[in-house]
């Protein structure tokens, strides 16, 4: 049960986080005109770039180890190695600051538009200081939970606070700095100086080294990971630098507007994959059959949560962009409406690909995302001089799907995927009746109340169909 607890405590302590973080975007997507929102989000998308370039990789083979070889209590040796974690990422972010600083004087924008990119890159370094990985390892979601509020909170007051017209666009990446900072700097004291992170008194140690010898391993094992990590996030990114580049600002704004939707339901993807990463890479140690159980499980809980929310969000796109941004995003509301397919492909393809990091298949993890991504590029360059924000998010889903085929075959030999036809027919059974209900009460009700009522319908339903039971909510009895 401690996984499930474990849960709840990421899914609320996210949910806060990327309610705070939703409210800032909508403040900004309101106080913002059209198109400076879409340069934030354009150089916003050259930070996330640089993130995953200081991440490569270690954050995913640091949370594996300590989940499978460090939580030993060995204070010393998890020292050592978290700072050597640290040290090597910190080396990264300068490195990874610099490409960013070039880039923004190569490409060819507006001044202010340049200075945002830099601004937005010094936040790499606070990023490459947070210890969340370590926390998940060692599975303590509390810390972790209490930091994301803390740094959402901090972001949302500044903003607020500082941020009242397009005049003040350059201070937005400064409150991002600041409050990421506070995030980074809660959790490191914490591992610092906290007795009792793992029930005992003695106390980690952080030393600051320049240790080649202990990072090119870290770097050898970690380097497939990273460039895995890079090639997930790769689509989200070029597509909005990409639309940035070929299509005015005013597009880049309204893709932005509808894929912050997305990321905002992506709190289900995010929080199941933190919370299930440690349990399949135990399983994996434990063989084939008990991981093809715990896989198969979180599948069929996959279903349940995914199909109701494509569909739901599909039919209110628009209601909920108009809800959420203004009339003025309207046009924003078919982009969302293929967007959402993606969160359905996606959280399949997180379970597939924890499984493949769990069992260190990193040649094909690499080549599966590797062919998403290709598609999604190929397909961008042909659809978005078309069809300018529709075609990102056609290419962006479309590249998905291709990765979600490759990720099911690599993961053949490792587990074996079975999806019983009464785990996909139950929720499509139980979210065409909550279709239904929406089609009756489309014209007589509001957004929010359409959405609270087909919640609890679709759950009504799912239950007395026995579409999900406690049994499989028990992952630490996959059997």
């Amino acid at each position: 049960m401690r996984a499930i607890r474990n849960f709840f405590i990421l899914f609320v302590g996210d949910s806060i986080n990327y309610i705070l973080n939703f409210f800032v975007t909508i403040y900004l997507a309101r106080n913002l005109e059209v198109s400076n929102f879409g340069k934030i989000s354009f150089a916003f998308a050259f930070f996330s770039f640089g993130s995953f370039i200081t991440n490569l990789g270690l954050i995913s083979i640091g949370t594996r180890d300590i989940a499978q070889r460090l939580k030993t209590h060995n204070t010393d040796t998890e020292s050592k190695y978290i700072s050597n974690v640290i040290n090597l990422r910190q080396v990264l972010a300068i490195i990874t600051f610099i490409l960013l600083l070039a880039a923004s004087l190569l490409i060819q924008k507006p001044m202010p538009v340049k200075l945002l990119i830099i601004l937005y890159g010094l936040s790499l370094f606070p990023f490459a200081l947070l210890l969340e990985w370590a926390f998940f390892g060692w599975e303590k979601m509390g810390f972790i939970t209490i930091e994301r509020i803390v740094t959402a909170a901090s972001y949302l007051i500044l903003i607020l606070f500082f941020v009242k017209s397009s005049n003040h666009l350059l201070v937005i990446p400064i409150v991002f700095l600041i409050s990421n900072l506070v995030g980074a700097l809660f959790l490191f004291i914490n591992y610092r100086y906290n007795k009792n992170l793992h029930g005992t008194n003695s106390l980690h140690r952080y030393k600051l080294t320049f240790n080649f010898g202990d990072w090119l391993p870290l770097i050898k094992t970690a380097l497939p990971f990273g460039i895995g990590a890079i090639l997930i996030q790769f689509p989200n990114n070029f597509n909005t630098i990409f639309l940035g580049m070929i299509k005015p600002d005013i597009q880049v704004g309204l893709f932005s507007a509808a894929s912050k939707i997305l990321v905002f339901i992506l709190i289900f993807d995010r929080v199941m994959n933190n919370t299930t990463f440690p349990i399949i890479s135990r399983y994996y140690v434990q063989g084939s059959e008990k991981l093809s159980a715990v896989i198969n499980r979180l599948a069929k809980l996959v279903l349940v949560v995914s199909i109701p929310i494509c569909a739901g969000g599909f039919l209110l796109a628009k209601g909920i962009t108009n809800l959420i941004y203004g009339s003025l995003y309207e046009p924003s509301y078919p982009i969302f409406r293929i967007l959402i397919w993606f969160f359905f492909i996606t959280m399949l393809n997180s379970l597939y690909t924890s499984s493949l990091i769990a069992g260190q298949k990193n040649k094909e993890y690499i080549k599966a995302i590797g062919f998403g991504v290709l598609v999604n590029v190929i397909l961008n360059i042909i659809l978005v001089p078309i069809i300018s924000a529709s075609g990102t998010a056609i290419a962006l889903v479309v590249g998905e799907f291709v990765t979600l085929i490759f990720l099911t075959q690599m993961i053949k030999p490792i587990a074996q995927i079975k999806f019983n036809l009464l785990n996909i027919v139950k929720p499509i059974f139980a979210t065409a009746i909550m279709v239904l209900c929406i089609w009756l009460l489309y014209a007589k009700l509001s957004v929010i109340p359409l959405v609270i009522i087909s919640a609890l319908v679709y759950s009504i339903v799912i239950l007395l169909i026995k579409g999900i039971s406690k049994n499989d909510l028990v992952l630490s009895k996959a059997n």
